[in-house]
């Protein structure tokens, strides 16, 4: 499979299954924030993937982006100094269900060097 098919793949299930949320670019709140609505997958983890030295806690969420639509959307432009720009980073937020959560850890997944989705870790 190559990249192209693989972020395409994902894109038709998270249109077809995902959910809408707001991932939003603020690390100053002297400045705006920079927000993009899209589809994702959202679950909590289960409690036996809660152990001692996972980093995990009850109420985590795994949510699952595609890196094509926040590079479609130019997020959040040149305000980050994150060497891929389409990665969100521990300073930025995601709203899910009306609640914002703190991003813990983003794992980025490339397949031939190409991102082609994006893994959250996020926290209320």
């Amino acid at each position: 499979m190559s990249p192209q098919d693989a972020i395409s793949a994902l894109d038709r299930q998270l249109a077809q299954h995902g959910q809408s949320v707001t991932l939003r670019h603020q690390p100053d709140p002297n400045v705006a924030a920079v927000d993009v609505t899209l589809n994702a997958f959202v679950r909590d983890y289960r409690p036996a993937e809660i152990i001692n030295g996972s980093g995990l806690a009850q109420g985590d969420t795994l949510i699952t982006l595609s890196p094509k639509a926040i590079t479609a959307a130019n997020w959040p432009g040149s305000v980050t100094t994150s060497a891929d720009k389409s990665v969100p980073t521990i300073l930025d937020k995601i709203k899910v269900a009306g609640v914002w959560r703190k991003i813990k850890a983003p794992k980025p997944i490339y397949l031939g060097g190409t991102l082609v989705r994006i893994d959250l870790v996020a926290a209320a």
